[in-house]
């Protein structure tokens, strides 16, 4: 199924993230929050484009990723993946200004496009987090 949970907003008039789970376990004991040290799965594209950029599934490896922290840019860490539970997918709708922004990624990005990331919460690494994050 796909539920539309709601947006983001940075501030007034800011560019906002949009969320929409696509899927969510039956039990949900522990749901991510800010400063947790997780590995996600993701397939990035370019909004109205097939074919991904990236996607961890074809680099052969999950991503480790510190919600909040900055890592990344910044559609990941506005409260998008706040709030997920284990084996969790949601798909976010990310505008230029969270993303890229001007510069694009190179020739595989577009200067100012929006992106979409379909993400999967695969697990937590509570016991491998890097220093100055504990």
């Amino acid at each position: 199924f796909a539920l539309l949970v709601g947006v983001t907003y940075c501030g007034e008039g800011d560019p906002v993230v949009g969320l929409k789970i696509l899927k969510k376990p039956k039990e949900c004991p522990r749901k991510v929050q800010n400063g947790d040290y997780v590995l996600i799965h993701y397939i990035g594209r370019v909004v109205n484009q097939d074919k991904p950029f990236h996607s961890t599934y074809d680099a052969g490896a999950p991503m480790p990723l510190i919600i909040g922290s900055g890592q990344y840019f910044r559609g990941f860490h506005q409260g998008a993946l706040v709030g997920m539970c284990e084996k969790e997918v949601r798909q976010l709708l990310i505008p230029h200004q969270l993303a890229f922004g001007k510069g694009g990624l190179g020739s595989l990005v577009p200067p100012n496009s929006d992106v979409e990331y379909t993400v999967k919460m695969m697990e937590w690494l509570d016991d491998e987090k890097p220093a100055g994050y504990r």
